[in-house]
């Protein structure tokens, strides 16, 4: 018997799929090109049918060949995204009907998956090098579509025409949506009570595919409040709706002597609804295809037309939208008539209430893919929210130009808290955007904490992978995830948040999975809202929160937050530290932009209480808003305490002191305490506790004291920007740490409170922020400071740093408001402007630069720095010297290329340590090489060493003079 093997090997960057054909095994992997229009797709043929010619040929899917006459094994290179047939034949050579005859057929595709953008933990413009939040808290999402099908159903792909979704009543957008932001109650949290850490804006769409920029018009609406009453007849359609009703008979006895009349309402939304009104006077209806309910109506019958009144029934509901109401219907009372006759005498009567929409006039919009507006509804305006450029990814032409863009939006989240949130005038089309369609949406993501909650560590990762599939087997593309600790003992709790862009609720294949602990399998996963099979439905689960609209299907809008189920930890494990998530498709096409995870965890509980005990010339309670002067004292005390059940090992806190502020004087009853000015960007106080033991008395127990005093600063160039309000707050602790004795976990940053909540709802919650005091600069500045102090820009030097370096934002930022965001100019040009961030460093270029600090919140304060960078290699003149032994050297002589230079000695040419007038000895006889560089200063200095040779020659023997007769 012939034997058959066949392999087909087909290189990938997703690893090995394997499948069966009959009794055969076939290996696949799918080549994913680098992008949709690339073509370096490859498939490697090789199969052997015993002994026999064998050839393979390649067609696509327009059933073109593209290969021919290759005999096998045989590479077909240079392949396109696409599905592709492979023909194995062998040649039959006896008998009648010689030739070229099929073995089998396979059919493969080659798909794209494009990681354009990598996925990288984002971190807070507060606090840049945080990539874990540690937390008693959690994160949450909240988000919605600004498009919508024009004729919507549940189950519609967005490939037909779209339309704007526009709720918020005003005439000066064209598209808005919203969804309320709320807290969890875990443990009796209240929500109001939580402070937030950290929030997130996203946004996502399919509009132009040619520009990022565009603009468009169209008539302008506003929603207005109706409640009107109505009456209408056969095919009318009630006010401000889309619902129409229709009049026919029924022969009850089917002997054409006793017609019902029966009102079927339809709409595009909800199912139809039925009235029977019967000859007797009985009235019943019905919803959808549900059963009958008889309604107790109120029947008259006066100049042959009967009338049954009775209490309103809803027949048309939509969130957001208009409500209505039927009570009353009319037929003729002749129960043996034509249809004619019950559609001339038949009128429904009810009710239509709720908000419609009325045109305003043409409104004409610029749209840019990087601009969106955010509204709390306790704001009559939009901020304007504008991402940077590279935040997160607008394509044209190409990956089915499909827009991601992030703004981080912490401060205004901060400021409103919980409650609706509208967005507004996302750059959308309406109309049919062909097979992939219009889409469009928002996702906001909040990270918070609760003293009463457990504790979490939650991690954000963002960038743009776009995934598309023509058929076949799947493609997937694993994420990384580290950094987070799982609680050491019992269950650990996941949660996992996604956006995605594109996914239809009709096109399945698409997934999301997680790797188990073991690292052996990974598990499909889903929420309530989808299935395994179609992870990314156009669906937005989101635990429940008001949204307006409240559609099911957001045509290509996908936002879910869900538990992952971990049955047994099966998923995560107790004190895991990494994991993995792979998505990827069969089918369909989408964007997946932007993670959130939460897994429960172990924190040691080191806490730091900071108050303020004496501020010179105040007297009074020291509150909010408290007033300084330039160059008055503050005193502070910190307390430490240990609120965990385990002793905290090498516990060290490290207080960053505040620009606005001098160091004066600290000490401490426990450990050591140090000023170190190179700690942080503006020095800070350096606390080493030693170990925090299990308070013996409770978790109110004061371990350890710090008090320390700090001088309101007398710069003229901060106290006198008319721009801003200098102050001073004490916070942060950033840079703290200490290790769990028993856990291992290490605390990474400490928390610093103020205190404790003593009225109101939130009664015992930590105050996270410190004391803000006010600096009264105006008469000090008045009094002692010039113009051209005034004037004078903070700068910062750097100095040989290389051709290919850069600065990264944490060397400056510490002399300006936390979360300050930094520009190249100021105001902010669109399209011009650039910002730096933990990922965008400053330029480290050779000269002096100007840059500005904005401060959070503020559209008017900013604080004008220069950074300079140096670049010092030359080498001074230098002239080797002779010395007899032990004569008295001179310090050796070197002329500095530029005469502000100064020199530095070196005793080897490796020696780190620079000498000022090196003086070389001369107590021995011999030869000593001696390297001279120079610079700007010991920390500015050329890395290019001269050599210069002493010699020191030994003493001459004495000569010896005899003289003779």
């Amino acid at each position: 018997m012939d034997t058959f093997f066949s392999r087909i090997v087909l290189f990938l960057f997703f690893g090995l799929l394997s499948g069966f054909v009959s009794a055969q095994t076939y290996s696949e992997t799918l080549t994913n090109p680098t992008c949709a229009s690339c073509s370096d797709g490859r498939i490697d043929v090789d199969w052997n049918y015993g002994g026999r010619t064998l050839r393979v040929r390649l067609y696509n899917s327009a059933g073109n060949l593209v290969h021919t006459e290759n005999y096998a094994p045989y590479n077909f290179t240079g392949l396109g995204v696409g599905i592709y047939t492979i023909y194995y034949q062998y040649y039959k050579d006896w008998g009648r009907n010689r030739g070229w005859r099929d073995y089998t057929t396979k059919t493969v595709s080659l798909i794209s998956t494009t990681v354009t953008v990598p996925f990288e933990q984002r971190t807070s413009q507060n606090t840049p090098t945080q990539k874990i939040y540690s937390v008693k808290g959690d994160f949450t999402m909240i988000g919605n579509t600004n498009l919508t099908l024009e004729n919507y159903s549940n189950n519609g792909n967005n490939s037909g025409d779209m339309v704007y979704v526009d709720v918020d009543s005003d005439p000066n957008t064209l598209n808005s949506s919203s969804a309320t932001l709320d807290f969890s109650t875990e443990n009796d949290a209240k929500p109001q009570c939580s402070n937030v850490v950290y929030a997130g804006l996203y946004w996502t769409g399919r509009s132009s595919t040619t520009n990022n920029i565009f603009t468009i018009s169209k008539m302008g609406t506003v929603l207005q409040a109706v409640d009107e009453n109505f009456t209408i007849e056969h095919n009318d359609y009630a006010p401000y709706s889309d619902c129409s009703v229709t009049v026919n008979r029924y022969d009850v006895g089917r002997n054409r002597t006793n017609y019902l009349v029966y009102y079927t309402f339809k709409t595009n939304v909800n199912p139809d609804v039925v009235f029977l009104f019967y000859s007797s006077g009985e009235v019943y209806y019905r919803v959808g295809n549900g059963s009958y309910i008889e309604v107790t109506a109120n029947v008259n019958t006066v100049s042959g037309i009967m009338t049954a009144s009775f209490n309103p029934i809803t027949i048309y509901s939509e969130a957001g939208d208009i409500i209505i109401t039927i009570n009353e219907l009319k037929r003729g009372s002749n129960p043996n008539s034509s249809t004619s006759y019950y559609r001339n005498t038949s009128e429904v009567s009810g009710n239509v209430s709720g908000f419609t929409s009325v045109e305003t006039g043409v409104v004409t919009k610029t749209y840019n893919k990087r601009e969106i507006y955010i509204k709390h509804s306790g704001e009559s305006a939009y901020q304007k929210i504008t991402a940077r450029a590279d935040d997160i990814h607008y394509p044209t032409n190409l990956e089915s130009s499909i827009f991601a863009a992030y703004a981080e939006v912490t401060d205004y989240v901060q400021e409103h808290g919980i409650g609706e949130y509208f967005v507004a005038d996302m750059a959308l089309l309406e109309g049919d955007g062909g097979g992939t369609g219009y889409s469009g949406g928002w996702g906001l993501v909040v990270v918070y904490e609760n003293s009463k909650m457990k504790w979490r560590d939650v991690t954000l990762f963002d960038g743009y992978a776009y995934v598309q599939h023509l058929g076949g087997a799947s493609t997937s593309y694993e994420l990384p995830i580290s950094g987070f600790k799982a609680v050491q003992s019992g269950d650990v709790n996941v949660k996992l948040g996604l956006m995605a862009s594109e996914g239809d609720v009709n096109i399945a294949g698409d997934f999301i999975e997680i790797q188990n602990a073991a690292q052996t399998n990974w598990a499909r996963l889903n929420h309530d809202d989808n299935n395994t099979a179609n992870f990314f439905n156009s669906s937005i689960s989101t635990g429940g929160n008001s949204r307006n609209p409240n559609l099911v299907n957001n045509t290509g809008v996908d936002i879910s937050m869900f538990d992952v189920p971990n049955s047994g930890n099966v998923n995560i494990a107790n004190s895991q530290t990494t994991t993995k998530f792979r998505y990827g498709t069969n089918q369909d096409t989408y964007a997946i932009f932007a993670l959130a995870m939460a897994v429960d965890a172990y924190v040691p509980e080191a806490e730091a209480t900071n108050i303020i005990t004496h501020i010179e010339g105040v007297t009074g309670e020291i509150v909010d808003g408290t007033i300084v002067e330039p160059g008055k004292t503050i005193s502070y005390k910190m307390e430490i305490r240990n609120r965990g059940t385990e002793v905290v090992n090498d516990a060290r806190l490290v207080l960053p002191i505040p620009y606005t502020t001098e160091y004066v004087s600290s000490s401490v009853n426990v450990g050591a305490v140090t000023y170190d000015v190179a700690e942080g960007a503006t020095g800070s106080i350096v606390w080493e506790i030693g170990n925090l033991p299990v308070p013996s008395e409770g978790p109110d127990q004061i371990l350890g004291t710090l008090t320390y005093t700090v001088k309101v600063t007398e710069d003229c160039s901060i106290l006198g920007n008319s721009n801003c309000d200098p102050s001073v707050a004490v916070g942060g602790g950033g840079g703290s740490t200490g290790t769990g004795a028993t856990s291992g976990t290490t605390i990474s940053g400490f928390s610093i409170i103020q205190g404790y909540e003593t009225d109101g709802d939130c009664v015992g919650e930590p105050i996270m922020t410190p004391v803000k005091i006010i600096i009264d600069a105006e008469d000090y500045v008045a009094a002692n400071c010039t113009v051209e102090e005034i004037n004078s820009d903070q700068e910062f030097f750097f100095c040989n740093l290389g051709p290919s370096a850069s600065i990264p934002i944490t060397e400056v930022s510490g002399n300006f408001p936390s979360g300050s965001r930094f520009y190249d100019n100021y105001p902010i040009v669109e399209g011009v402007t650039e910002e730096f961030t933990i990922s965008n460093e400053f330029l480290a270029d050779i000269g002096t630069t100007t840059y500005y600090a904005v401060p959070p919140g503020y559209t008017t304060c900013y604080y004008t720095f220069k950074i300079t960078v140096k670049d010092v290699s030359s080498i001074p003149t230098v002239n080797d010297v002779t010395y007899c032994k032990d004569a008295t050297a001179n310090v050796i002589r070197a002329t500095p290329s530029d005469p502000s230079y100064e020199l530095y000695y070196y005793m080897t040419e490796t020696d780190d340590t620079p000498l000022i007038n090196f003086i070389p000895p001369t107590d021995r006889a011999g030869v000593t090489t001696y390297y001279v560089a120079e610079g700007e200063s010991a920390t500015c200095l050329s890395p290019n060493r001269v050599p210069v040779v002493v010699t020191v020659n030994p003493q001459p023997s004495p000569i010896g003079i005899f003289f003779s007769n």
